[in-house]
Parts: C-alpha cells; structure tokens; sequence
C-alpha cells in the first residue's frame, strides 16, 4: 500500500474517532500543521501535481521530525511514531513517481535509521520503543518493494547490518 494510501486511511480514522486525535478538536501544535500539509499534499496528488505534492511533503517531514522529538507527551506516542513513517514512505513514493530513485532511498533509509535507533535507546520511553518496533514492518516491507526494482542491494544489507533492529532484552 502506498504512503499516501496510509494517510488517507489514517486521516479517514480520524474522521470516524478511531484515532487518538478525537473528530471536530484541532490535533497539538505541530500534529494539526503536519496533517494540513499532508491534506494539501494528497490534494496535490489527485490533481497530478508531483512537485507540489513534494514540497508539502517535504514541509510535513520537517513537522514529522519535530512530532517524533516531542517528549512533552501530548500526542500519543504511537502517533508520533506514524506521522514521521507516513511521511517517509509518501516521501519515497512521490519521489519514486518523479524518477528520484536515490532520494526515495534515501527517505526511506533515514526513516529506517531513526526508527532502529529510538528501539535501541534505553533512554526512550517504552511505549515509544514499542511503537517504533510495531511501524519498523512498514519501512521494511517497503524497503523490500523498493529493492526489488531500483535499490543497490549492498546499500540495503549495509542498513539492516549496521542498524539491526532487535527488541532488547527485559530490564533494558
């Protein structure tokens, strides 16, 4: 399934109170800003327009970053976790669309990377790293799609041998 496809349903949960952000109440802060940019980025999209639908995505990673780096907990942490995957996937998708193969790896590799990190850091709350190991399936399926085609698969097997994602052991 497409990035995009994920926000669209994710937005659509949103709509009919599935998701944390209940219908009709402004998500926080930078939540509500991502979600504008991700709407005019799908709008975009369905008008054909790659380019822009690029640059709201761009702009929404930026929000994406900050969501994930919040640790004031007033977004569930789940949701921090999937702003910033959604983002990197329709990232490397759009790209992909407009034949910038190296940056949807790219995109997709960054998202890897801070994902596989944030499971590894004791540090983070547990909840976070719970969530950080339940999206990872996201980012590798796509991973997988991706090097089925375009990817330089020794670039693949560097990620995953440099950063490989383990759910540490109890007391960590």
């Amino acid at each position: 399934m497409a990035g995009w496809e994920m926000f669209m349903m994710q937005t659509n949960a949103q709509a009919h109170g599935t998701a944390s952000s209940a219908p009709g109440r402004p998500a926080p802060g930078y939540l509500g800003k991502w979600q504008a940019q991700m709407a005019c980025s799908v709008n975009a999209l369905q008008q054909g327009d790659f380019q822009c639908a690029l640059g709201h995505l761009m702009q929404a990673g930026i929000l994406a970053k900050a969501i994930l780096s919040d640790p004031s907990r007033r977004i569930s942490d789940d949701d921090r976790v999937a702003a910033y995957v959604v983002t990197h996937l329709n990232l490397a998708d759009v790209s992909v669309q407009e034949n910038y193969g190296e940056l949807a790896l790219d995109y997709l590799c960054r998202a890897y990377r801070a994902l596989a990190t944030l499971i590894a850091d004791q540090q983070a709350a547990i909840s976070l790293r719970q969530s950080a190991f339940r999206h990872i399936r996201e980012l590798r399926a796509a991973l997988a799609r991706f090097s089925a085609g375009h990817a330089d698969q020794a670039r693949l097997a560097e990620l995953t041998e440099r950063y490989p994602v383990r759910w540490p052991e109890a007391g960590s």
